[in-house]
């Protein structure tokens, strides 16, 4: 009993270091301005993100591949396990309201659908290759203010990462987070905008326990930087590079040899505006480098789409 509690955590853990890099809308904010709230639209916005995201074998800190191995001892003693290859599509619903032009709310829940292949160490545990899972992640409250500048695009976001997900799928960090995010936009010269924004994750509380061992979900910080050329409102192409960083999972239970490191993804893409309250918009992102501790699994290429209506 107490193998197959130890299992599940380190399963849940496994899962987490296998998509924190990832540029998935947990961790790495793309930038449609779909959802209304950066642009300082007043009242609701609904926004609804589907991504399929595909990975590549486990990769090293030289961007190498890593052939899967055996799970190894942490500093600790204790059997860790070590992800392989994967393939996961998001869904993310996101509903924002804004008071009035300087206060906005935003409430996002994403479901997962995809399945991680395993090497657990543990002969007994039939976790290679792990099935394919949909259920529902932790759903993120956050709360913005951008009325510093008259034109209000400079914001500034505060908000709480909740473990609402199903423990049993374990797709979700098992923690609550503090979320940390500011963003600005400007005109730099006729038709083309300029736009930063920052977001950073750190555990405030752990659920994550086994008996007396445990593990805590490594802090997260994600950068984006880029440009968007509105000359024809109606299509607007735009290019983006996002920035994750991860520190290393902490606990008893982590995988401390395999989780933290840097990545950097390329994203370019469109939005298209058929009507005022109505946006589409697209991405594809590919990883520019990547510096990773031990063997991880990072994705080759993700695939972004979704929607944003003023209701």
């Amino acid at each position: 009993m107490r193998i197959a509690t130890l299992a599940c955590a380190m399963l849940s853990t496994s899962l987490l270091s296998a998509t924190a890099l990832a540029c998935n809308d947990g961790n790495c904010s793309l930038s449609p301005d779909a959802v209304g709230n950066e642009r300082g639209s007043n009242g609701w916005h609904m926004n609804v993100q589907y991504q399929y995201q595909g990975s590549s074998p486990p990769r090293s800190a030289d961007n190498t591949p890593s052939p899967s191995g055996s799970a190894q001892l942490n500093s600790a003693s204790h059997q860790q396990t070590v992800s392989g290859g994967s393939v996961n599509r998001f869904l993310t619903l996101s509903l924002g309201q804004s008071t009035d032009s300087h206060w906005n709310f935003l409430a996002r829940l994403p479901f997962t659908h995809g399945g991680h292949r395993l090497d657990t160490g543990l002969p007994s545990l039939a976790l290679n290759p792990a099935p394919s899972v949909s259920s529902h992640g932790d759903i993120s409250l956050i709360g913005g203010y951008q009325g510093w500048l008259a034109n209000r695009n400079l914001g500034l976001q505060l908000g709480l990462k909740l473990p609402t997900a199903d423990k049993v799928a374990n797709r979700g960090s098992g923690n609550t987070a503090l979320i940390i995010g500011s963003y600005y936009h400007q005109p730099f010269m006729q038709h083309l905008d300029a736009f930063i924004g920052g977001r950073y994750l750190s555990s405030v509380r752990d659920n994550n326990h086994a008996g007396d061992a445990d593990s805590r979900p490594a802090n997260r910080s994600s950068m984006r930087v880029g440009f968007r050329y509105d000359g024809h409102p109606e299509v607007v192409p735009r290019l983006q590079f996002n920035v994750i960083h991860s520190a290393h999972d902490q606990g008893v239970l982590a995988d401390h040899n395999n989780s933290g490191g840097t990545v950097v993804y390329l994203s370019p893409g469109m939005t298209l505006n058929p009507a005022a309250s109505l946006q589409l918009y697209g991405f594809i992102q590919a990883p520019m480098y990547s510096d990773l501790t031990g063997s991880q699994p990072l994705p080759s290429w993700t695939a972004t789409v979704g929607f944003g209506q003023a209701i």
